[in-house]
């Protein structure tokens, strides 16, 4: 299955849409995708400020913040980023929901049909409350050319009395990698989706997917409305570059189950159900069914057989008659679809209506040109939200299953913040579990206590299970006061327990909760009056009230033990308690550097040793740095930043700079200047700091067959001047008094050198394996030095801008407190500025925290260490 590359342009749009955008692609079943963000120029200049730090707290390295240049930069599909890695490009609306299983269901026929170069799907059109604006049936299409001459050359009225047939149309377009640039002759507000197929069917087939994968939000004011007419003409400049071309056929793949599909794809209540029941005229063939059951992996589909839950695609006869369902959804079509005239298709649509209306009571009709679609949930409503009053009138329980299974009932039922009353009216034995539940016994003598006790709850269901127990006047008591409340078929039947609980539970709300650099919960499906709360160490630090799609993370970026707990607010009932799956754990480092990498890697896999992570997948930029075999066998594996495999829950590393004061204190516990590298990502991974070497790839251990083993290493370049020793003849010194004591000097820094009487040894591996045979090493606060200390080298440091406990314990460390020093700990770093000194730039002290530093100093340390062969 390949990758997607989604790309979203947002334009004056409200701050709620950039969570609903994000959605749309986290809450995707196939997980292999990029998704770029960018704003178009929106009227608000701060949009695109808070679009950037949404990015940045959302911290997923697959969602990439693009900064537009030119208006329309990325609707036009004029950057196609070819420089990432990607199979499909899909176009994301900001305004609109795609369905979780799109990308799954797109990949799936991308990689069944390769002659397909596009694909789009079905939707519908809601307004900004919701409320349904129209449903789109695409019919497949053989010839473009005609369809598209006559859509915008014909008479209105023509186009518009076959509107229903939408044949070029759809939404979520997706179309195959390209390299280069979609043709447009001018950049103007255009119909992005006709251009899109068009320029696909130059290259090969387009497939459109009949199934409701999209829905399309109609926004007042949005870049996606209706076009002017000067817009119009500049539609078909842009399009009329296509036509002078030979374009492909469309792939006809479902058009002999469109009615099926259409009938699927229009009904209302599919999102609620799993399962459910298509109704055809005639058999469809097994490979019509398996095309079907392919358009819904997430749903068990069966044909023409009895079933709660029916879908029925309507002509003629008597098909729908006897019918017994709780969800119904008819769509109807005559033979001549395509060529009926109006009162033709009036009358068919007439006596559709008649014969359904005669059979079932209740339910809605909606008309839409050449479709007719009848709706009936009996019981989507039912489900209460508010708390149930349930009494139970049970005759003997004398079995224990049939006990156990009674109080796991009633049990269920207070559970979810209903009451649930069990009521045995001829008790046998004293000792069962139902006993046990303070359930009020009523025998017949005391058929008045149970007449007071159910007036009393005024119950909201009643379940009587017909014992003959009751006298005759309480019988007709219980039927003449709560007939209502007992003859429900929800309630009575064979499945007790399942159908009492559907109806005596509130909907519970379906959340997610995940740790991705700190707290985050998602709500799917919230109905009623809930909230939650975020607990950690025993105590609540965040509560909110849940709504369908909201999205909530805590500030506190860094790993905690945290938990969610939902309640219902009604009754102050605890519902469940989420917390994190942690079984596959990922880290990722933002940190590119190479001192970061391996100070960072040491502590993962600190953390690794600590806690009870079945698999923990960690993603840096210098992957070959580490022996991902021997890791394997810790349960360590690595993620390349392209793949689309990484855990749900994660924790990202790195430096973080706030706007108001240094340490990003939503990112950073302590502040970073203050404790050790790799103590940041100790926070971070929430773990106590041990300084620890990160396990090196073998290659990096070996020792250099032509490095002589009484040289010494030494790396004096890095990011910044005031990482460097600035003393003018420090290092050539250095370099002169070890070759008067014999000692090649090799100088292992990536950049050149002016250094007299050095080798130089650039390659990273080799730099290693010198460094191992001569076991020295003589450096400043930068990456070598990190890598020397990774390989258990001995280092001797010259470092003024850091104190000593920034880095690691070596053998020997060489500062001047007596000036100025330290300034990484107490000022903010400028990594734009090379030559920063915050307290004497520009002046004669600047960097005189290693300008002071002499050689003869240096070599005095070297040479008492007795580590450096001297």
């Amino acid at each position: 299955m390949g990758r997607f590359l989604a790309v979203a342009s947002f334009h004056n749009n409200p701050d709620e849409h950039i969570n609903s955008t994000f959605e749309n692609v986290l809450n995707q079943t196939h997980q292999d995708w990029l998704l770029i963000v960018g704003d178009d120029f929106s009227d608000d200049v701060e949009f695109k400020r808070r679009l950037k730090r949404r990015v940045e707290e959302v911290n997923d390295p697959r969602i990439i913040y693009y900064q537009v240049e030119e208006r329309r930069e990325l609707y036009l599909y004029q950057n196609m980023f070819n420089h990432y890695q990607y199979d499909y490009y899909f176009d994301l609306d900001t305004d609109d929901i795609i369905d979780p299983n799109l990308f799954e269901i797109y990949s799936n026929h991308f990689d069944a049909y390769p002659e397909v170069m596009s694909i789009f799907s079905d939707a519908h059109q809601i307004g900004v409350e919701g409320d349904l604006h129209q449903w789109s049936l695409i019919k497949p299409t053989k010839d473009y050319q005609y369809e598209w001459d006559f859509r915008h050359n014909g008479e209105f009225w023509d186009i518009y009395s076959q509107r229903a047939t939408q044949r070029m149309f759809g939404c979520g377009r997706a179309m195959r990698r390209i390299e280069g640039q979609i043709p447009i002759t001018k950049n103007c507000k255009t119909a992005t989706d006709t251009l899109f197929l068009m320029y696909n069917l130059t290259r090969g087939a387009h497939l459109h997917i009949p199934r409701k994968l999209y829905t399309y939000i109609r926004r007042p004011g949005s870049d996606s409305g209706a076009m002017s007419e000067e817009e119009h003409y500049d539609f078909n400049l842009n399009a009329d570059y296509y036509m002078k071309q030979d374009l492909h056929e469309g792939l006809l793949v479902y058009d002999d189950v469109w009615h099926a599909t259409s009938a699927i794809s229009t009904c209302e209540w599919l999102d609620n159900v799993n399962e459910f029941s298509l109704l055809t005229n005639e058999d469809l063939t097994e490979e019509q069914q398996s095309k079907i059951k392919n358009l819904y992996p997430d749903k068990t589909i069966k044909f023409n057989t009895e079933h709660d839950n029916l879908i029925v695609v309507f002509c003629d006869g008597n098909i729908i008659s006897g019918l017994k369902y709780k969800r119904l959804s008819v769509l109807t079509f005559n033979d001549n679809y395509d060529t009926a005239t109006e009162e033709e298709f009036n009358t068919f649509n007439d006596k559709i209506k008649g014969q359904i209306e005669s059979e079932f009571a209740g339910g809605d009709w909606y008309t839409f040109f050449r479709q007719c679609r009848y709706t009936h949930d009996t019981i989507g409503f039912r489900k209460p939200i508010d708390p149930r009053i349930v009494i139970i009138l049970k005759d003997t329980i004398d079995t224990i299953e049939e006990s156990e299974a009674m109080a796991e009932l009633a049990q269920s039922i207070n559970r979810s913040g209903s009451t649930a009353y069990l009521i045995e009216l001829k008790p046998t034995w004293a000792d069962l579990p139902h006993t046990r539940l303070g359930a009020h016994n009523v025998t017949a003598p005391n058929v008045e206590q149970l007449r007071k006790f159910i007036e009393a709850k005024q119950p909201d269901i009643l379940y009587w299970d017909g014992s003959h127990h009751l006298s005759n006047s309480t019988i007709q008591w219980l039927t003449n006061n709560y007939w209502t409340r007992i003859s429900s078929q929800e309630i009575l039947g064979e499945n007790l327990a399942e159908e009492l609980l559907e109806v005596a539970i509130p909907e519970v709300p379906k959340c997610r909760f995940y740790h991705r650099s700190g707290p985050e919960l998602h709500c799917d499906i919230v109905e009623g009056n809930w909230h939650a709360e975020f607990w950690r160490d025993g105590k609540k630090h965040w509560q909110h009230t849940l709504a369908t799609g909201l999205w909530a993370r805590y500030a506190q970026q860094w790993y905690q033990e945290w938990e969610c707990r939902i309640y219902n607010t009604d009754t102050g009932h605890l519902q469940y308690t989420l917390k994190p799956d942690l079984t596959h754990f990922g880290v990722h480092l933002e940190s590119s550097s190479l001192g970061d990498t391996l100070s960072f890697m040491g502590q993962i896999e600190q953390m690794n040793s600590e806690r009870d992570h079945e698999r923990l997948v960690v993603r840096t930029h210098k992957q070959f740095l580490f022996d991902w075999e021997l890791l394997a066998t810790r349960n360590i594996t690595k993620s390349e930043w392209k793949d689309g495999i990484y855990p749900q829950n994660y924790q990202g590393l790195g430096v973080f700079q706030g706007d108001d004061v240094v340490s990003h204190p939503e990112k950073h516990p302590r502040d970073w200047r203050t404790i050790p590298m790799g103590a940041i990502a100790a926070d971070q991974l929430g773990i106590k700091y041990v300084e620890r070497r990160p396990t090196m790839a073998p290659e990096f251990y070996e020792k250099h067959p032509t490095a002589d083993a009484r040289g010494v290493c030494i790396a004096t370049a890095s990011t910044a001047q005031a990482k460097y020793w600035n003393h003018p003849t420090g290092w050539q010194d250095l370099v002169n008094k070890f070759r008067d004591k014999k000692m090649p000097v090799y100088y292992i820094s990536r950049e050149d050198t002016e250094l007299e009487g050095v080798e130089h040894i650039s390659d990273l591996k080799d730099v290693a394996q010198y460094m191992r045979t001569t076991n020295k090493l003589v450096g400043i606060s930068s990456g070598l030095s990190w890598l020397a200390w990774a390989l258990d080298i001995n280092v001797a440091m010259i470092s003024g801008f850091t104190w000593e406990f920034v880095e690691f314990n070596c053998e020997v460390r060489i500062i001047n407190r007596s000036v100025c020093s330290g300034c990484w700990t107490w000022a903010r770093f400028d990594r734009g500025d090379w030559n920063w000194c915050p307290q004497n730039k520009d002046n004669e002290r600047q960097f005189e925290c290693t300008k002071t530093i002499t050689p003869e100093e240096v070599w005095q340390q070297l040479e008492t260490s007795g580590k450096f062969g001297i």
